[in-house]
């Protein structure tokens, strides 16, 4: 058949009923029928519409996207690999995105319709492709339903961090779009690796860089190997060190005596500084002996004895606290156990409290023994009894139970129950109570001032100026009888003296202003050198309590002291 050029060609696709083949033949264009296509062009080069087999490769522009259409290999191992390929996206995200606006991913500046692969959001079912918009950002038509994601894979374009690497999606089939977490994995990387800290990169070699440590063993017997390490894992220097334990190191476990030095280690030897065993040469202590005595009366509770031993006839023990140490019998602790901290220099042998500060506290204070007994004061004392303090400085409570000695100086032999009220240098003494602490108790001052003019003088316990602490106080509701001794001697010249007695009885009620004598109390001059001095008692209205007043003598100077003996109820 004559080839038919392709001016010729009618303008209906086909001659005789079969398709017409362009083809190319000594530079024209020509087209021909199906039947006569092989006969016209007379060789094999040619593929026929009915089949035939290519003897080079066929590159196509692009995976299928109709049934009928001829597949890639790059399609068909996608889907062997189980991936569901999309088109590539400008960048990818490194942190949680708005989804909103044309911002910078990942160093990439996106335009309005760059598609974007979002895989770091902070609620995971936001993740997917989208399509980047000055607005609200949208997903990609092709992953904006929930089929089209698992499997879903994208290469990625450019990126500080992401570009020239292929992500998949790891969701499952089955899930709710917008509802349903869904992830993205790495799945290739094409760009050309670079390395890492201790990493060296040489065409297609990998490896790990040399660091400055040698090859060989480490440590011996008697040495310890010593390795330091870098933020990567690296060794970046060995060595040894020698074998030095510190004692605070050794928390637990034992070391075989015959391990710590030389010679013979048992229970008549010592380690000596150089690691050598000896025997002591003394009986450690020369003047002391220990023993114990479990015998009768000591059977129960046995007596453990620490015994001077000096030669001497008499020897006198001591056991002495360091520098301001206090010398305790038991050890403090903060609890009822042991109790408070002891003051200064305290001297606390008590060994049973009902409250961790009933102890000796205040400096050079003692508790000499007895129980739930407190000396807080300066140099306070108790002697002993049960539940009494010596609250002020130098106070001091013998003994008994429940008294109280609160003031400076002030004192309690023993008894039960007496309060020394916070006066100066006062005593009290009581056998019980009626419902409080100093309600049925018997009184003792001692007080005294100096005149040198014929002005009256108040007498105080402290020799001061008058007030609440240092005179007769008496409480409120309270009514004392009183007996008061005066005695007065001139100190500028001999042979001038004078006595006066007073006894009485005074009361209080509701403040200081009602305190008042009951009567008129008796008084009696009992001698004086000099008619001009005088001793008198009234009601101190202003401190609420007895004052005992005295007169001199111009231009003498006289000392003046008064003994008050005062019984006393309060209720």
């Amino acid at each position: 058949m004559t080839p038919i050029k392709l001016s010729e060609l009618p303008a209906a696709p086909s001659l005789d009923g079969t398709e017409i083949v362009p083809v190319v033949k000594g530079g024209a264009t020509q087209r021909t029928t199906t039947g006569a296509f092989q006969t016209s062009l007379g060789d094999v080069r040619y593929l026929r519409l009915s089949g035939g087999s290519l003897t080079g490769p066929l590159a196509l522009a692009a995976d299928p996207s109709a049934p009928l259409e001829a597949a890639t290999k790059q399609y068909v191992d996608n889907l062997a690999a189980g991936l569901d390929v999309k088109p590539s996206v400008r960048a990818a995200s490194t942190a949680n995105l708005s989804l909103s606006g044309l911002s910078t991913v990942d160093g990439v500046a996106l335009a309005a319709g760059d598609r974007v692969l979002v895989k770091n959001q902070t609620t995971s079912p936001a993740n997917g492709i989208y399509i980047a918009a000055s607005v609200a950002w949208a997903r990609a038509t092709d992953a904006n339903v929930w089929p089209e994601l698992p499997g879903a894979f994208v290469f990625v374009e450019q990126g500080t961090v992401n570009a020239d690497t292929g992500w998949v999606c790891t969701a499952d089939a089955g899930g709710t779009l917008g509802t349903t977490s869904v992830g993205w994995s790495q799945f290739t990387g094409i760009g050309s690796p670079s390395g890492g800290t201790g990493i060296t990169v040489s065409g297609n070699q990998v490896a790990l860089a040399n660091t400055a440590v040698a090859a060989g063993a480490y440590g011996t017997a008697a040495a310890v190997a010593t390795f330091t390490v870098d933020a990567q894992g690296r060794l970046t220097a060995a060595g040894t060190a020698p074998i030095a334990i510190d004692a605070a190191a050794v928390a637990s476990g034992t070391v075989a005596t015959a391990r710590l030095g030389t010679g013979t280690a048992g229970a008549a030897t010592f380690l000596r500084g150089d690691g050598t065993w000896a025997t002591p040469s003394g009986s450690g202590l020369a003047n002391w002996t220990e023993t114990v005595n479990s015998a009768a009366p000591n059977i129960v509770r046995p007596v453990v004895a620490f015994s001077a031993t000096n030669a001497a006839t008499d020897v006198d023990a001591a056991i002495t606290p360091k520098g301001a140490g206090a010398l305790v019998a038991q050890m403090a602790d903060n609890t009822t156990v042991g109790g408070n901290k002891r003051g200064v220099r305290a001297t606390d042998l008590q060994k049973s409290r009902a409250m961790a500060s009933q102890v000796a506290s205040g400096p050079q204070s003692v508790i000499a023994g007895g129980s739930n007994n407190t000396a807080h004061g300066n140099e306070a004392v108790v002697t002993g009894g049960a539940s009494n303090t010596a609250s002020a400085q130098n106070s001091t409570v013998g003994g008994g139970t429940g008294n109280i000695a609160d003031a400076n100086n002030s004192w309690i032999p023993g008894g039960a129950n007496a309060t020394t009220r916070g006066l100066f240098g006062r005593g009290s003494v009581a056998a019980g109570r009626f419902v409080m602490t100093g309600d049925a108790q018997w009184g003792m001052m001692v007080m005294r001032r100096q005149s040198t003019d014929a002005t009256a003088t108040v007498l105080t316990s402290d020799g001061g100026t008058p007030g609440t602490g240092n005179q007769v106080i008496l409480p409120n509701d309270c009514t004392c009888l009183f007996r008061v001794d005066v005695v007065a001697r001139r100190t500028d010249a001999d042979n001038e003296s004078a006595g006066f007695a007073f006894q009485g009885v005074i009361d209080r009620n509701a403040g200081a202003g009602t305190v008042a004598l009951v009567g008129t109390p008796t008084k009696t001059v009992l001698a004086e050198d000099v008619a001009a001095w005088d001793a008198n008692v009234t009601a101190d209205v202003t401190n609420g309590g007895l004052a005992v007043t005295v007169t001199g003598e111009a231009a003498k100077t006289i000392n003046w002291v008064a003994v008050a003996r005062l019984v006393e109820v309060v209720g």
